[in-house]
Order: C-alpha cells, then structure tokens, then sequence
C-alpha cells in the first residue's frame, strides 16, 4: 500500500525539479532610441541632486535609483542597463529627481529651453 502512493510521488520529482526557463517582461514594447554605448559611459554627479549625468555623451542621459534616464524628442525612456532595451515613461512616472535637473545639464536642450 506504501509503494502506491510513494510511486505517483516520484514521478513529480523530476518535474519539480526542473530548472524553469521563464522570462519576465513588463509588458511595454522595447524601443531603438538610437543609443548604442559599447562601455558604461562616465556618469558625473548633478550638483546638489542624487542624480547623475554624462558629459561625455552627445544625448541627454542620467542615472538615478538604479535606472537610466534619457530624454530624447520630447519623450522620456528608461533602462536598467546603460545601453537599453529602453522603454518608454510616461511623464507623471519620471522621478522628481530627474524632472528637477537643470538644464545645463541637458546635452541638447529641449526646444523650449534654448534661447
């Protein structure tokens, strides 16, 4: 009697113990924004923010709370990862920290700023 419901047990074992191959997604399609950085680029600190900025790249692109940041055409996009897949952000989703640094920071400055 033990062996029989021992039986149907280990044959869920192999089962259980599988390795699970998933892959997660948020759901929002990844985006080609045209940034392509062989190398994590230098980030420096924006004074007076815990944001970071990088003065070597010809885009505007920060760093803070463990995500990057670009705006780019009037739009916001995010990655976990300096060189993408990027997604889009809703403006309301964009940290205040990032929304708050100043333009001489922006490596192109919006259209609205110049001038």
């Amino acid at each position: 009697m033990r062996s029989r419901s021992f039986l149907p047990l280990m044959l869920l074992v192999p089962a259980i113990s599988a390795p699970a191959q998933v892959r997660i997604s948020i759901g929002l399609p990844h985006l080609n924004i045209g940034i392509n950085v062989p190398i994590m680029p230098e980030m420096a600190p924006v004074s007076g923010s815990p944001a970071y900025y990088a003065p070597g790249m010809d885009t505007n692109f920060f760093f803070y709370d463990g995500m990057y940041w670009v705006f780019k055409d009037d739009n916001w996009y995010a990655s976990s990862w300096y060189n993408g897949p990027w997604a889009a952000v809703h403006p309301e989703a964009v940290p205040l920290f990032i929304l708050q640094i100043p333009v001489s920071y922006y490596r192109q400055p919006p259209a609205f700023f110049r001038g």
